[in-house]
């Protein structure tokens, strides 16, 4: 009879040791706007394995190269002097959830530029998580700029320098192409013989 008492006493324990974990981590499957503010509360911290945590299976890729720049960034500090380094995050305002089945969008404001834009969140296995993917970040910043009534494609945008650029980039890209070719050539030449 006592070990039956201490087994379901443990077991008790462990259920509430469970419960009490999951308690914790709010954005854990929260709703869309506790998940994006913690998200950005990782970010700014530059946790971004804890942020990708966050983050649907399809940001994988966004969040390797946010990694690999916070931690070239890092590099940085010590061979360039100090960098400066900016709370990005600090003049967020994040607004309500706008939810429609497993898709929803979270206003955020930076309150210094007055800017918003709308952030997407997936329901990924059950869990509201942050959709960063690269492909979703040119869409905030097209629709950004459109909202402000600006061009998506102005010609200003496209410079001399830019112009000169794509010129010699093609122009070695022809070069590259002929060395090909002769090679080619040869290789063809010689199997022949």
């Amino acid at each position: 009879m006592k070990k039956i008492a201490i087994v379901t006493l443990m077991a008790g324990f462990i259920a509430l040791l469970i419960t009490g974990c999951k308690g914790k981590d709010k954005a854990a499957g929260g709703d869309p706007k506790t998940v994006l503010t913690a998200f950005f509360e990782k970010m700014a911290k530059k946790d971004i394995d804890g942020a990708a945590k966050l983050c649907t299976k399809d940001s994988k890729g966004t969040m390797d190269l946010m990694k690999k720049g916070v931690e070239a960034a890092e590099k940085m500090k010590g061979k360039e002097g100090e960098v400066k380094e900016e709370d990005d995050f600090k003049d967020m305002l994040v607004g309500d959830a706008k939810i429609d089945g497993d898709n929803a969008t979270v206003s955020v404001t930076n309150t210094k530029k007055k800017e918003t834009v709308e952030f997407p969140l997936k329901k990924e296995d059950g869990d509201w998580k942050v959709d960063f993917t690269m492909s979703t970040l040119m869409k905030m910043g097209m629709d950004a700029k459109k909202d402000k009534g600006e061009d998506l494609f102005k010609e200003e945008d496209i410079t001399d320098t830019t112009l000169n650029e794509l010129k010699d980039l093609g122009d070695t890209l022809k070069q590259k192409l002929d060395e090909m070719k002769n090679e080619l050539k040869d290789v063809m030449k010689e199997n022949k013989e």
